[in-house]
């Protein structure tokens, strides 16, 4: 899932990957499920930055099951409308959305755990040195409302493990159902959604040259 910015350079889309099983890969199914992230987006679009166009957002889904390198099976418009609201904090500030799948024994907790990055954010939502109450209320609402639907579907949200799926001795599926997770109040960063320096400013001398050999 990407959704582009005013300023169009790779490092201004937002992009987050979401894992979801199904076994009916028709276009109506993947367009319900993508109407379902359409509407975890449009529910925190209120904390974004209004430089981020919803209206453009764009969904590639691809079948794990086929072999690397995988093309995408559909490629479609998100279905959000609309921009964030008001100016930009640091693009590289964002809230880390976790979720987990059941427990299973012998293997490691971390293979059945996830998460997404939700940023940038605007100013008006980044109050203080940690998350505030409101923020995580509207990420906590968005993503239950996601795993409600999905827990009442054919289709689930699931954490996917690529070190499973790589795994010859792996006796449990790489995807595993998601039963919860969680919105701590840290803030986290995206160093890779950091804006590139448009001037710069000395001090000092000038810093020393190193000349050609002759």
């Amino acid at each position: 899932m990407t959704i582009p910015s005013t300023g169009q350079g790779t490092g201004d889309m937002v992009v987050n990957t979401w894992h979801f099983r199904t076994a009916d890969l028709t276009d109506a199914t993947l367009d319900f499920i993508t109407g379902q992230v359409a509407g975890f987006y449009t529910a925190i679009k209120q904390n974004y930055p209004s430089g981020i166009l919803f209206s453009q957002a764009t969904a590639k889904w691809y079948n794990l099951a086929d072999p690397k390198p995988r093309p995408p099976i559909r490629e479609t418009l998100l279905g959000t409308t609309g921009t964030g609201v008001g100016t930009s904090a640091p693009s590289e500030i964002a809230v880390c959305v976790s979720y987990y799948a059941v427990r299973t024994p012998g293997l490691d907790p971390k293979r059945s755990r996830g998460r997404i990055y939700v940023g940038p954010f605007a100013m008006t939502s980044v109050g203080g040195p940690q998350v505030g109450a409101q923020v995580i209320s509207d990420l906590i609402g968005a993503a239950g409302t996601l795993l409600t639907t999905s827990n009442g579907a054919t289709w689930k949200w699931v954490v996917w493990s690529q070190a499973q799926a790589d795994d010859p001795q792996g006796t449990t599926f790489p995807d595993q159902t998601v039963i919860g997770g969680w919105v701590d109040n840290a803030w986290d960063t995206q160093r890779r959604r950091g804006l590139d320096p448009t001037s710069r400013t000395t001090f000092g001398a000038p810093s020393a040259q190193v000349l050609p050999a002759s």
